[in-house]
């Protein structure tokens, strides 16, 4: 028998930041080495190495990741062609507050933002000469992201 069936969901989420992300304890090193792009070596490699101030630990600010969801999709089984199957399903999640480092983000190093370091005033730092003096590998909730896929299947 031929049958058309329609879906529809719609769900939120949250993810809190685990005990460590917290409360974990803030330590102040100058002994991590970053490859800053901004200070290239005058003779050789592509980047200066820098020893800025470097907090790592916990950051009891932060807020639980959200996410909202939808699902739309469909199922058909034509009646004049037994045996296909056909099935499509679309779905958007939409990420608030994601929960991060620079590292997590951007990679290590995380070039990205020591080049864009203007966008991330509370992570990074530079003097008058635009040399590196700051970098927090705290996590932070760093902003949100769309996530779409389309699934069809066919039998």
């Amino acid at each position: 028998a031929e049958s058309l069936k329609l879906r529809a969901t719609w769900g939120q989420a949250f993810l809190a930041a685990t005990l460590p992300e917290l409360f974990g304890p803030v330590n102040t090193y100058t002994f991590f080495r970053f490859l800053d792009p901004l200070n290239p070596i005058e003779n050789g490699g592509p980047f200066a190495s820098i020893f800025p101030t470097t907090v790592l630990g916990g950051n009891p600010d932060l807020q639980p990741q959200t996410s909202e969801t939808t699902t739309l999709g469909f199922e058909y089984r034509p009646e004049n062609m037994p045996g296909l199957y056909l099935s499509l399903t679309w779905s958007e999640t939409n990420f608030e507050d994601l929960i991060g480092s620079l590292s997590s983000a951007f990679g290590w190093p995380p070039v990205y933002a020591f080049e864009n370091w203007q966008q991330f005033p509370d992570q990074i730092r530079r003097d008058a000469d635009g040399v590196l003096t700051y970098v927090s590998m705290q996590s932070v909730n760093l902003s949100a992201r769309t996530s779409e896929a389309v699934d069809l299947d066919v039998r």
